[in-house]
């Protein structure tokens, strides 16, 4: 059995695959991930009648994304893993809602008009200026959670699944090598840089 969680944007997603059946629950309290995943996976257990221990694999989003959501989930993926014996593989946050719609970019607001994106037949993971991304992608549709600050059309708006961290496990796009995928130094370390 499957268990993945996604907290590297502003809603924390849990979800379960037992070989025929996905189920997620999310919590759309932003921010609160440290306080709301360990429940959320309780809960999704409980909900059908699993427990840890059924788990032999967890999925979790490495990023990019929130640098305090990313390390959430991955400390509570190797404590999890630690304690049960589950494997734990990475995903990219971005690979996941790149499987909310085909031929599209995915999308997530890194602040101060840039954003973390990927549209995988052309560019990979990235850190970019959204005007930049527009300009080079315009014929695409944009996907990720609450964009639309940041592009005036050609969006959609989604909130991550972690369903999306298994399709993509499932379809090979993991690593076993898991560790955080930041693709810009946090504020702290650029403001300590000048």
């Amino acid at each position: 059995m499957i268990l993945a969680f996604d907290t590297s944007t502003k809603i924390c997603s849990v979800a379960l695959y037992d070989g025929k059946n996905y189920y997620e629950m999310h919590d759309e309290s932003p921010m609160k991930h440290s306080v709301s995943l360990m429940p959320l996976i309780d809960s999704i257990l409980k909900d059908h009648n699993y427990n840890i221990y059924d788990v032999d694999k967890i999925v979790v989003s490495v990023g990019p994304g929130s640098y305090t959501g990313i390390r959430v989930a991955l400390a509570c993926a190797f404590g999890i893993s630690d304690g049960s014996g589950a494997k734990v593989y990475g995903v990219s946050s971005l690979r996941a809602f790149s499987y909310e719609s085909e031929n599209s970019c995915a999308v997530i607001d890194a602040r101060r008009d840039h954003v973390y994106a990927a549209c995988y037949d052309e560019l990979d993971d990235t850190y970019i200026s959204a005007a930049d991304l527009k300009e080079r992608f315009k014929t695409r549709i944009f996907v990720g959670e609450d964009l639309g600050h940041l592009f005036e059309s050609n969006y959609i708006n989604v909130h991550a699944n972690a369903i999306n961290l298994i399709k993509a496990y499932n379809d090979s796009y993991y690593s076993e090598d898991v560790e955080a995928k930041y693709l810009r130094l946090h504020e702290a370390q650029r403001n300590k840089r000048g």
